[in-house]
């Protein structure tokens, strides 16, 4: 399978639109953000990583155990960065390296007075990831549905794929109606002093959209299913597209009950709107890619989106060192220190993805020492 450098390159311009949004710069967020309607770039790397991630192992559903064995090796990489990112954030606040704001003004951001008040507890959570730290929930969501894909696409090439859908878009379906209340009665249950912190996102929710993207790159890669070039679609995307950014750029809100708003705008439970305008920007962002790759091919976002699960967790321990600046810098607003820090902070997102490739580079040196040996 040849490698498409153009999704790299995607993923890449996907990490530093994050990494904008996590510093809040006062400058650059607000464009940032929603620049396209109700979807955010968080959404686009859900979607992206699923895509991804049945290209890559979908080719081994002929071998069950080199499925099983690639993935869950894949899963244990996600949960020793995960953890890494996690000790790296505790160490420093329980060793006073960070910013002092962490400990007054936003104790409980992100729930941080958990890690400061209740610290064993607190790290235990976090072990069998009950707890999340700031920032790394992506990565625990993208481990979670990881878990399951290699069932998933197993499914998909007994052509059961409608199997899949359904049960991905069940858990969707209940995520809006479960919510962190069960998870404190366990806490309460358990005797646990610890606040109840379940993550910023809804992995039942969100874990749709990673399948959303498996399913569309298994029948895009393995099948001779081509949404891509119909004419038709795309010009109805097109106009949906339109409608979306309409509806955000005028605030305009359906007219719905309030038990039903959740299931249509919710950001934590990914709302219906959401959803379908992801889906939306997902096909038209595909249809660039096919026609004009080269705008997706810059080397420094390709090098990024090769390592992205390094450039993401350092990412998230990154941000909070950074972002108290931000703060400072904006309760007296000058707009060349804000860009100034941003592109400091997008700067440091190329070190952990050199260190990265070094590392890949030794390791693939001494597997062929090895077998050079033997």
């Amino acid at each position: 399978m040849n490698r498409n450098y153009a999704i790299d390159g995607f993923r890449g311009l996907l990490l530093v639109v994050i990494a904008i949004n996590h510093i809040e710069s006062a400058a650059l967020s607000p464009i940032t953000t929603t620049p396209f309607g109700f979807v955010s770039a968080a959404e686009a790397f859900i979607l992206l990583s699923g895509f991804m991630t049945s290209m890559v192992y979908g080719r081994l559903v002929g071998n069950q155990i080199e499925l099983k064995r690639k993935v869950f090796m894949r899963v244990s990489d996600l949960y020793c960065f995960t953890m890494a990112g996690v000790i790296a954030i505790f160490i420093a606040l329980h060793t006073q390296l960070l910013p002092e704001l962490w400990y007054k003004d936003w104790g409980n951001y992100f729930l941080l007075e958990n890690y400061l008040n209740y610290p064993a507890e607190s790290l235990m959570l976090n072990l069998f990831q009950i707890q999340q730290m700031g920032y790394l929930d992506i990565l625990v969501l993208y481990m979670v549905s990881m878990f399951f894909l290699p069932w998933a696409l197993l499914l998909l090439h007994r052509g059961q794929g409608l199997v899949v859908f359904s049960l991905s878009a069940s858990i969707w379906l209940a995520a809006h109606f479960i919510n962190d209340s069960y998870l404190a009665e366990l806490f309460q249950m358990l005797q646990l002093q610890t606040k109840v912190d379940a993550g910023y996102m809804d992995i039942m929710a969100w874990q749709f959209l990673f399948y959303l993207g498996v399913l569309a790159g298994y029948y895009q890669t393995f099948t001779s299913v081509d949404v891509i070039g119909n004419r038709k679609l795309t010009f109805v995307v097109l106009l949906l597209a339109i409608v979306f950014l309409l509806m955000h750029r005028v605030n305009f809100i359906l007219p719905l009950p309030t038990y039903l708003k959740s299931l249509f705008y919710s950001w934590k439970d990914v709302g219906l709107i959401r959803l379908f305008n992801t889906l939306v920007l997902a096909y038209m962002v595909a249809l660039m890619i096919r026609k004009i790759p080269k705008i997706f091919m810059l080397k420094p976002l390709v090098f990024l989106g090769q390592h992205s699960l390094a450039v993401f967790t350092f990412h998230g321990v990154a941000i909070y060192f950074f972002l108290p600046w931000m703060y400072q810098i904006n309760d007296n607003y000058a707009v060349w220190a804000d860009v100034t820090l941003v592109l400091a902070f997008i700067s440091t997102l190329f070190m952990p993805a050199y260190l990265h490739q070094q590392w890949r580079t030794m390791r693939r040196s001494q597997h062929l020492s090895v077998l050079t040996e033997t």
